[in-house]
């Protein structure tokens, strides 16, 4: 939601962005890390 009104009620695109590749970095992360768990729980 705050990087919708950054981006589109604020007019700030270049923040939205960063917001944008800060979230997609984050769940990159956190994808990683459960997948990394995931297989040293089974192997």
């Amino acid at each position: 939601m705050y990087l919708y009104q950054q981006a589109f009620e604020v007019g700030d695109l270049g923040y939205a962005s960063a917001i944008g590749w800060l979230i997609a970095v984050f769940l990159f992360t956190v994808g990683l890390s459960q997948l990394a768990l995931q297989r040293r729980g089974t192997a």
